[in-house]
């Protein structure tokens, strides 16, 4: 079992609004780059991914002539607990306007927040979720492995999660800043020693 994990804490929610599984784009990139390089590998090419703005993948013709080549992914949010999700949950057939038929696969890059999990109906129908409001805890009963606990992860803060150049960027926009108010205040203070200079000249 292959673990596609960005070394972060992610906050994970239910919602059955959404009928998929919305992931952190740092961990759905290398999982669906995983899944793409199988299938080319056993010379298949009908996966049609977007890794960049949508984070997306589907493909044409009905879910059932490829359901054989995907396997079950495993979700890991407690313990050395890993929760099951079959192809069938995370499969979904769709008709286009023009009665085309397409696979949507029901596992997203989540665009809005990168340190969330969103668990809709395709992880949801997989268990029995059992909600606690009262004390703001759940349970979940269903198919699950035990994998390697690998230890508590850090919080993701806004430096870590930020491009190596904004930080570089925003470090060399001080320095120019502080230059340009040091040079300004060196221009007054020669001004000022000029004014006085020319003071003792009229003496």
């Amino acid at each position: 079992m292959t673990s596609f994990d960005d070394g972060f804490k992610n906050n994970g929610i239910f919602d059955s609004f959404y009928s998929g599984i919305h992931m952190p784009t740092t961990e759905w990139v290398p999982l669906f780059q995983a899944i793409q390089a199988n299938l080319t590998g056993n010379g298949n090419n009908y996966l049609i991914c977007d890794m960049t703005v949508t984070y997306t993948c589907y493909f044409r013709g009905t879910c059932s002539i490829h359901i054989s080549d995907f396997e079950s992914v495993y979700f890991n949010f407690y313990a050395d607990r890993a929760y099951e999700v079959k192809p069938a949950n995370y499969l979904l057939d769709y008709t286009d306007s023009t009665g085309a038929n397409f696979c949507q696969i029901q596992l997203f890059g989540n665009t809005k927040n990168n340190t969330e999990y969103i668990l809709g109906d395709s992880f949801m129908e997989s268990f029995y979720v059992i909600l606690n409001y009262e004390n703001n805890a759940f349970a979940l009963n269903g198919n699950y492995v035990s994998v390697y606990q690998v230890g508590e992860k850090a919080n993701r803060d806004a430096i870590s999660s930020s491009p190596l150049w904004i930080i570089i960027g925003a470090v060399a926009g001080v320095l120019v800043l502080v230059a340009i108010i040091g040079c300004i205040v060196v221009r007054q203070k020669n001004r000022r020693l000029q004014a006085n200079l020319a003071k003792y000249d009229q003496l």
